[in-house]
Order: structure tokens, then sequence, then C-alpha cells
């Protein structure tokens, strides 16, 4: 590592100095933090070596197995296809809301078989991504459940109405354990003035939860090279709560630097608990700002999250809260 080796020399340096110009109580008072620093520099910088090389080795089999799933469910064990989209995406979230303080870690992953010509997709995904506010209270906040781990294969179909379509099966890692079936469909249309519209319709079948359809709308507008903007609308159907979910948010995505990205937000979500009761009311307001800082290395990054949102249960009082993540992924940037 050249960062700690650099520190090392200015240590010794230091060390060398303070030999001469000191006197033997301030040798003692300032030698010995600045030897035992040193030394610990010195002891990280090979744990850290060490945990790198076991990533990248990690890394390596992660590829071998995901040719290996390929081969053999595509039956075609001769050739070489890049893998390069694969990955093993590890999370570690620190979640500070008001005095409460959690750790907790979670992981998704994605895994093309091109051998399949691109038919099929192995997926593990937080099934987060299907909850809005009025479950998890917030996206990045606390959780009153705990709603699992999405495992499944995706089978893609082609055709000409919309830009993706596939089919999903598989099984709701959690408690209770839920079965599912999925169908999503993706379009995309240009507009005038360098807008696009994108579309996403998702349809699940679980076991447990009963029917569930997502609707995304977005209207995308790029500013230049380094700035979007996204007028994002969601609305979720829960057939077995007869309830309906709108989320309304205006997006800014900046890109600082090749290393460096920047996400705000402000979201209204309205909710209709019996649709043939009672009509949607607003829930919930929020401000969010999103970080993300990518290391060189390219497999670890971390984001920071502020955020602070006003809930129609705690009478619109602001509730701020604070996420810090580190991620590392395995797969994607060790091919060769």
């Amino acid at each position: 590592m050249i960062a700690f080796e650099s520190w090392n020399k200015i240590f010794f340096l230091l060390l060398f100095i303070s030999y001469f110009l000191y006197n033997e109580v301030m040798r003692k008072v300032v030698l010995i933090p600045l030897l035992s620093f040193s030394l610990f520099a010195s002891s990280l910088s090979e744990k850290l070596d060490y945990l790198f090389q076991k990533r990248k080795t990690l890394s390596q089999q992660f590829v071998k197995a995901t040719s290996d799933i390929d081969s053999y469910i595509s039956g075609d064990y001769y050739g070489f296809f890049p893998y390069e989209e694969n990955y093993l995406d590890v999370t570690l979230s620190l979640q500070i809301k008001g005095n409460e303080v959690k750790i907790k870690p979670s992981m998704k992953a994605r895994i093309d078989l091109p051998k399949t010509k691109k038919k099929i997709q192995l997926i593990l995904t937080e099934h987060d991504e299907e909850i809005t506010h009025q479950d998890i209270k917030q996206e990045y906040g606390e959780r009153r459940k705990k709603y699992g781990t999405l495992l499944g294969i995706k089978y893609f179909l082609k055709n000409r109405l919309f830009a993706s379509t596939s089919f999903s099966a598989g099984v709701k890692l959690g408690s209770p354990i839920d079965f599912y079936v999925m169908s999503k469909m993706i379009k995309t249309k240009p507009l005038k003035r360098d807008w696009q519209m994108i579309g996403e319709q998702k349809f699940y079948l679980f076991s447990h939860r009963g029917f569930q359809s997502f609707t995304t709308l977005n209207f995308d507008k790029k500013i230049d090279d380094d700035l979007m903007f996204r007028f994002s609308n969601n609305i979720i159907y829960k057939f077995k709560e007869n309830s309906l979910e709108t989320a309304h948010s205006f997006m800014l995505f900046q890109h600082l630097t090749k290393r460096d990205d920047l996400i705000y937000s402000a979201s209204v979500v309205t909710l209709s608990k019996n649709i043939n009761r009672s009509i949607p009311k607003i829930s919930t307001y929020e401000l969010k700002t999103v970080y993300r800082h990518t290391m060189p290395n390219r497999w670890l990054y971390f984001s920071v999250i502020p955020a602070v949102n006003w809930d129609r249960e705690q009478h619109y009082k602001p509730n701020y809260s604070l996420n810090l993540n580190i991620s590392v992924i395995f797969g994607k940037y060790d091919i060769y």
C-alpha cells in the first residue's frame, strides 16, 4: 500500500529528528507513540493487502462459478464468453435515525448467462426495491418489518413493442418465505426537446402476499454532460391489502467527477389504505441527498445519504436520518 509506506517514511523521519532535538524525557514522550503508530500502520497495511488479495481470489472464484452455471444450464461446455456485467455487491450500512443507530448488511447479485443467447439471468436482490415509503417509512431509514431478499431466475423475451420483456420465478427469503412469479415490461420513447420517457410495469404474484402491481413512469431530460433532471412517478397496488400508493419525485443527477456523483430528490407520497372506502391522502414528504464516491479500484465505493421526511402518522414532524454505506463488488472488475 503506497499510502501507508509514505506515512511510514514520514514517521521514521520524525523519529530521527526527535532523537537529536529532544532530551531523554521528550524522546520517550514523542518516540514511543510515533513508533507504535508506525508499527500499527505497517501491520494494518499488511492486513489490508491480505484482505484485498483475498477479495480478488473470491471474485475470480465467483466469475468461475458463473461460467460453470452458464455452461451447465446451456449445455455448452466449450468456448469463452465475457462476464463483465456479472457481479455480487455486498453492502454494510450504518443507519442513524434520531437516537437509534443500526448496522445492516445486505447484498445483491446479477448473473448473466450469455451461452443461453442472453435469455436467462440469475438475480439476488433486496425486496425493498419494490417497497415504498409507507412500508418502511423511509427508503434509507428504520424498517418496521424484514421483507427479505428475492432469489430467482429471469427469462428474457424479444419483441418489438417493448424495449425489454422478462418473466421471473423464485423465492423471497425471509419471514415468511414467499414463492413468487413476476412479469416485467420496459418501454422507452424519445420526446421533443431532449426529453425521454421510460415506462416500467411489474406484476407480482406471491404465495403469501398475493397479487401486487408496480408501475413506474419517468420523464428524463439531459441538461448537459454532467446534469440530468428526472420527474419520477410510481404507483403500487396491493390486492390483499386493497391499498394504492403513489410517489412523485423531482430528481437531479449531478456527475461531479469520474468517481463522484450526487443525487438530489424531493418527493411526495400519497396512500389509500382501502381504495373502495377512501381517497388517497398525502402520507409523506421527503427531501434527500445521495453522495456516492467510487475508489480508483472501482470495486469499492461508499455513499452518504442524509434525509428528512415529514410523516402524516407523526403529525408531519421532521424526522432526520443519515445512512453511511460501504460496498464491495465481487466479479465485475476481476474478469482476467
